[in-house]
């Protein structure tokens, strides 16, 4: 029967955090050899518990933490100021506009993919931007529209500047 170091107690619980609050959290666990052994609601109750049941060696008792993600209103994930990035509706707190999420989106992205692609949006980021799209949709299309016009019209500009020549 091979004792647990506390280091490997730490990782241990560090690798099943996720696991022990989803199906444990607020309730007192003993963990025994790699594995949750007792559960109960009181430390009492589970030191008995290991009593009665000769546990030896002694498991890791602990109470594992009930984590309260925070609500996050997904409103505030979305400004415009007209000093960044032309006004245009963008992430808070980066760059990244409505309308670059909305592109990656219509070339066939999903949302995961393109919180991936950035590295430093979320998942809620990149769905509040969606969000906002679809719910003023004909604003930012008229936005694309209105950029790929002029791309158009610059592009024409310089062929026509260069000579024809491509």
């Amino acid at each position: 029967m091979k004792t647990l170091q506390l280091q490997e107690y730490d990782k241990w619980i560090a690798d099943h955090l996720d696991e022990l609050v989803s199906q444990y959290a607020g309730q007192v666990v003993a963990i025994h050899q790699g594995k949750v052994a007792i559960i109960g609601s009181s430390e009492v109750d589970v030191y008995r518990e290991i009593r009665e049941e000769g546990l030896k060696p002694m498991p890791l008792v602990l109470r594992v933490p009930r984590v309260k993600t925070p609500t996050v209103d997904v409103g505030t994930l979305i400004t415009h100021t007209p000093d960044v990035r032309g006004g245009r509706p963008r992430i808070v707190g980066t760059g990244v506009t409505v309308q670059r999420i909305v592109g990656w989106y219509k070339l066939g992205l999903s949302p995961e993919e393109i919180a991936e692609e950035f590295g430093h949006l979320t998942l809620a980021q990149v769905h509040a931007a969606l969000a906002y799209y679809h719910a003023n949709r004909e604003e930012i299309e008229s936005a694309i529209a209105a950029d790929d016009a002029e791309a158009d019209r610059l592009a024409q500009r310089h062929y026509q500047t260069a000579g024809g020549r491509g």
